[in-house]
């Protein structure tokens, strides 16, 4: 797919945010249309016979699966195309990419193959998406009981060799989220930092905790990449007392809502 090289932030189209026990999660205030779902699949897998059906959701994405069939007798394959909310407009998708790539270069990890994405909203769906393999499986949670002790002592080694390998062959100088160069701003690669392949870069991070709710429009945040735990750390902290001086100007009725946006100052 041709690189964003001057993205621009994506409208919150479909966004809205609610509040729970733990805090503010975001809600989807519109559905993607399977029509417009359908005629993306088909111009980037350069296939015609697909179907496509919703299959899962959670907070930030949607997931569909298109089924594409071909020529031969009972020949089927599949694929997965997921919707996102701007919650992290450009970043997340683009990073979410990135992290696939690089995990398939470096690792044996199963994560699937990505064939297109889009990491703005300036397209037919008004939605972020990517177009992916289907690894084939099912979740551990729904088999874990039915196996045998035999068979969760292999899952269990297995999953440790795994995470040994991340440990192994993942190592980066800073804290942050992966990025291909190509895709971000100059102002963001004038603070990445390079990784040992210059494939990737580590750049802002992703990070709920820094973007849920009214922080993102309302805070100026510190996204990194960070140097140091310490660093890393207290990013986080400034967030939790910018929240806390606003809450308090909120209170004593000195917040200027005027502009609907301001900035705590």
């Amino acid at each position: 797919m041709t690189p964003t090289h001057f993205h621009q932030p994506s409208p919150a189209f479909g966004l809205r945010w609610k509040s729970n026990l733990f805090g503010p999660v975001p809600a989807w205030a519109a559905t993607p249309n399977i029509a417009t779902i359908e005629a993306l699949s088909r111009q980037h897998l350069c296939a015609d016979n697909l179907s496509v059906k919703f299959l899962t959701g959670g907070a930030f994405n949607k997931v569909y699966l298109i089924t594409v069939s071909s020529n031969t007798i009972n020949s089927q394959k599949s694929y997965i195309f997921r919707a996102t909310l701007p919650v992290e407009p450009f970043y997340k998708t683009a990073s979410e990419v990135a992290t696939l790539r690089l995990l398939r270069q470096r690792t044996s990890l199963p994560v699937p193959e990505v064939f297109a994405y889009d990491c703005t909203t300036e397209n037919e769906l008004g939605f972020e998406w990517i177009i992916m393999e289907k690894v084939p499986g099912v979740c551990l949670r729904e088999v874990w009981r039915d196996l045998s002790l035999e068979r969760k002592t292999i899952v269990v080694e297995r999953l440790g060799q795994l995470s040994k390998e991340l440990r192994g062959k993942c190592r980066f100088d800073a804290i942050g989220s992966l990025y291909q160069p190509a895709e971000l701003s100059e102002a963001d690669l004038e603070v990445a930092v390079a990784t040992d392949d210059s494939d990737f870069v580590i750049g802002p991070i992703v990070n709920s905790f820094i973007f849920a709710g009214k922080r993102k429009p309302l805070i100026k945040r510190d996204r990194g990449p960070y140097r140091s735990d310490r660093e890393y750390l207290l990013a986080l902290m400034n967030v939790e007392l910018e929240d806390k001086r606003l809450l308090l100007k909120l209170i004593s009725g000195k917040y200027d809502k005027s502009n609907g946006l301001a900035t705590v100052k």
